[in-house]
């Protein structure tokens, strides 16, 4: 009896904890996305081992990502690269101190799934300036910024076609998801500026033009400038599973819809007063499955934007929240701002899109203050205001303030340099009153970042060179804030010596002298002193990119620390890479190159160097070589004298030679060679450590060789007929000398064929992939005219020694397209018979989306 009272006590302690514990993600993202899970846990719960495992759903095998562990709580991110459509399924395990292992979710083969959606967004374009319609005078200069609207694989920046009157223009200027240009001399008369845009994946955004007019006589005194347009837009879903005695298992269709509408209105104007530019950019978005709630939204969100505009208005008075009924419980979804241009001084209010370096701050929003001035040979940027205004039950009220130095030498040679600082505000320090007001749970932890960056670019004509340094500060969680002499007294503890403490109060006072409300908006904590205990306070990235554009050569090198962490941009960490790329055209032949090595578990500069080197303990020839670049191209390293599992480095060698013939109605006629090496420093450990942990078990080596040859647009086209034929064929051939399980051949070939006969279009195609065990066949078929487009797929997987038919999977997929003036209509099928080979159910979708735009 005794023994049960224990084992109940035990299991109610275990359960306490993991109900204290929250595990954190998004069940789906799209190709090219990282996929951040974070765990929350009780403060002060300490673990030697935080790992999380996660695989594609339907196999055995685990990838292993170690869990950065803070205060309360621990995260990982999965890189994209690492991840491919489909879903997957993951745990968390925790070891504590004492050995007691957590998992989450509880019980084996139990686990949390998300899944990668293939990135079908087309990017959006969204011009900054000029405005449609918009008059500029007497040659002056006309400033082009375009915002290339893509979140997921990233933009391709080859497949921007932006043109000014059909002529190509190549020497703009693209940083982040933000093209410039800089249009001067333009003789008189009317431009059309176009610009078209396409992602990684292909995706390609609708073209968007607008007209600007450079007039002969001096401006009026007075000229304005306005443009607008409407968007209502509705999606009806019903989504129901196919039996395999072919009964729809969601049977009433009105309780099974899923309802979606969304509201655009965008707005913009222009007032030209002499040679000062005034004018304002809106645009309002709304999203809901209630098409009530969404007008209600609409006057909400706009009652809260006013409120944020009044707060922000005085940069003294962002952190006022009283002229709020309550806080805000919806997410910002509008962009407004207003602005004024002076040429060399440029001031935006409201919303705002920060870059100021890759590593640092890039393509960051921020509502509140943003002012340039631009001196020709040198520059400033500063911004101060929200970067998250504070959602109710969500999220701290995060305040964001920043500045940017720069010098430009003729275009010769630029270097930068900026300071952010990046904290979540929880109140001023005698009146904390943030958590309570926005009804934060103790999952929702404040965070803080202090980025400092550099930046230099050399543009030598024959060779332009770009190097970006990035060096942040970083605090988990910082709500339990301590006084100024307790954080002096435990730096002067750690130190080891005792007159430093009044050192360091003296200078947060002079801090405070000069910026009174700095320890509001970033207080003192706790959280820095466990950040410096557990070394990941500091964290360092340094990047190097060359070009030499005679060539299509470009040559790249990163090194980010493993604490780096920048709260301004989605920054690269704990990686080393180099390599190089080449793209070069050969009158009618298409060369390509690729070389990349990737290294993890890196360190560059960290809390222990920077002490080393203010204290004057630190070896300055160790630091130098392991900053040295060259020591990371070379392959140069050294071994711990004891080693253990946490020194391994996983290790990733690919090449990729690819090459294109035109041959005109022959088609293009291409090939394509490449290898990915999967390696460690196992061996490198066993061999050069004194002692180690680290058995052969721990090697990898691996070795993935593709071959591909393809044959496309064989044919050709006339006024009312076209004919296009296409052919492909690849191996890959996977090669493990540790774990022979993995090894295997995959053999794939295909043919497609698109014919077009006046407005009518018709496709098919036939794919073959076959592996060690099975053979999958893929045909299909279509018909597409703009109006109604129907296409037809059929998937079967052969078991190769028996010859069974393993599943025959059916798939019907329709469309149909209206467009009637301000109104247009899409109604789409997709049916999935089901499989009664696999035993698979068979799925139906049926949508109709409506929407009226002006």
């Amino acid at each position: 009896m005794k023994n049960k009272i224990l084992i109940i006590i035990f299991i109610l302690i275990i359960s306490m904890i993991a109900f204290s514990q929250e595990v954190l993600y998004k069940k789906q993202v799209y190709e090219g996305q990282n996929v951040k899970i974070a765990v929350n846990f009780k403060s002060g719960q300490t673990f030697s081992e935080a790992k999380l495992f996660f695989k594609v759903y339907d196999e055995r095998k685990f990838n292993i990502l170690k869990l950065r562990v803070f205060q309360s709580s621990a995260e990982a991110v999965i890189p994209a690269a690492l991840l491919t459509t489909t879903k997957y399924s993951f745990y968390i395990q925790l070891i504590d101190d004492k050995g007691v292992v957590q998992r989450f979710p509880e019980g084996f083969g139990n686990y949390y799934q998300f899944e990668v959606l293939p990135d079908t967004l087309s990017p959006k374009i969204k011009f900054i300036s000029p405005l449609n319609g918009q008059n500029f005078f007497d040659n002056e200069l006309i400033p082009i910024a375009i915002l290339l609207d893509e979140n997921e694989t990233g933009i391709d920046p080859n497949s921007i076609v932006f043109k000014i009157n059909d002529k190509p223009i190549e020497n703009f200027n693209l940083e982040g998801n933000l093209l410039t240009y800089k249009l001067t001399n333009a003789p008189f008369g009317e431009y059309n500026i176009f610009v078209k845009v396409a992602d990684k994946k292909g995706n390609t955004s609708k073209p968007v033009e607008i007209k600007v007019t450079m007039k002969e006589k001096g401006p009026t005194l007075v000229e304005f400038t306005f443009n607008k347009s409407y968007e209502l837009a509705s999606e009806f879903k019903f989504e129901s599973k196919i039996s395999t005695s072919n009964e729809l298992v969601e049977k009433n269709i009105l309780d099974s819809l899923d309802m979606n509408f969304s509201q655009n209105i965008d707005l913009g104007a222009n007032l030209r007063f002499w040679i000062f530019n005034f004018g304002f950019r809106t645009t309002f978005s709304q999203e809901s499955t209630d098409i009530t709630q969404l007008f209600k939204d609409f006057t909400g969100q706009l009652n809260y934007d006013v409120k944020d505009a009044m707060r922000l208005l005085n940069p003294m008075n962002m952190d006022d929240y009283s002229n709020y009924e309550k806080t805000r419980d919806i997410d910002v979804t509008n962009n407004l701002n207003a602005y004024l241009d002076l040429a060399f001084f440029k001031y935006q209010f409201f919303d705002n899109q920060i870059n100021f370096n890759p590593l640092t701050v890039n393509n960051y929003n921020v509502r509140g203050h943003y002012a340039k001035l631009d001196l020709y040979l040198a520059n400033a940027e500063v911004a101060v205001g929200n970067s998250d205004v504070g959602v109710f039950e969500t999220s701290y009220p995060r305040y964001f303030a920043g500045v940017k130095l720069g010098t430009n030498l003729f275009e010769l040679l630029k270097a930068n340099i900026d300071v952010s600082v990046i904290s979540d505000y929880q109140g001023t320090q005698d009146n904390r009153y943030i958590k309570s007001l926005f009804n934060l749970p103790d999952t929702v932890t404040p965070k803080q970042n202090i980025l400092i960056g550099a930046n230099t670019a050399l543009n030598l004509w024959l060779i332009k060179v770009n190097a970006n340094l990035g060096v942040d500060i970083y605090i988990d969680d910082s709500s339990n804030i301590i006084s100024v002499t307790d954080m002096a007294s435990s730096i002067a503890d750690m130190a080891g010596d005792p007159t430093i403490k009044d050192t360091v109060e003296s200078y947060v006072t002079q801090i405070e002298d000069i910026f009174p409300k700095t320890f509001d908006y970033f207080p003192i904590s706790n959280g820095i002193l466990s950040a410096v205990t557990d070394k990941y306070l500091l964290g360092t990235a340094f990047s190097l990119n060359s070009e030499v554009p005679i060539l299509g050569l470009n040559l790249y090198y990163l090194k980010a620390d493993k604490n780096y962490k920048s709260l301004g941009v989605s920054a690269p960490s704990n990686v080393m890479k180099y390599g190089a790329k080449f793209k070069k055209k050969l009158w009618i032949l298409d060369l390509k190159g690729e070389y990349e090595l990737k290294k993890d578990n890196t360190s560059l500069i960290g809390l222990d160097e920077v002490l080393g080197i203010a204290l004057g303990s630190l070896d300055t020839t160790k630091l130098i070589d392991k900053i040295n670049p060259i020591n990371d191209i070379l392959g140069i390293e050294s071994a711990p004298a004891s080693s253990t599992k946490d020194d391994l480095r996983n290790i990733t060698e690919k090449y990729k030679l690819s090459a294109g013939l035109k041959l005109g109605i022959l088609g293009t006629l291409g090939g394509e060679y490449s290898v990915e090496h999967q390696t460690n420093n196992a061996k490198f450990l066993i061999d050069n450590s004194s002692t180690t942990t680290i058995t052969p078990d721990d090697k990898k080596d691996k070795t993935i060789t593709v071959y591909s040859a393809s044959l496309k647009n064989l044919g050709f086209k006339l006024e009312n007929f076209s004919l296009k034929l296409s052919f492909d064929a690849g191996l890959k051939n996977v090669e493990d000398n540790i774990d022979n399980s993995n090894n295997g051949v995959l053999l794939t070939y295909g043919a497609k064929a698109n014919m077009t006969l006046g407005p009518i279009g018709i496709n098919g195609a036939y794919k073959q992939k076959q592996e060690e065990d099975t053979t999958t066949v893929e045909m299909s078929g279509g018909l597409k005219t703009k109006l109604f487009q129907i296409n037809y797929s059929n998937i079967k997987k052969n078991d190769n020694n028996t010859n069974d038919l393993l599943s025959d999977t059916n798939k019907i997929n329709t469309k149909v397209n209206f467009n009637i003036s301000i109104i247009s209509m899409q109604v789409g099928a997709q049916l999935q018979l089901p499989d009664i080979y696999s035993e698979q159910e068979g799925k139906v979708n049926a949508y109709m989306k409506f929407a009226v735009s002006f």
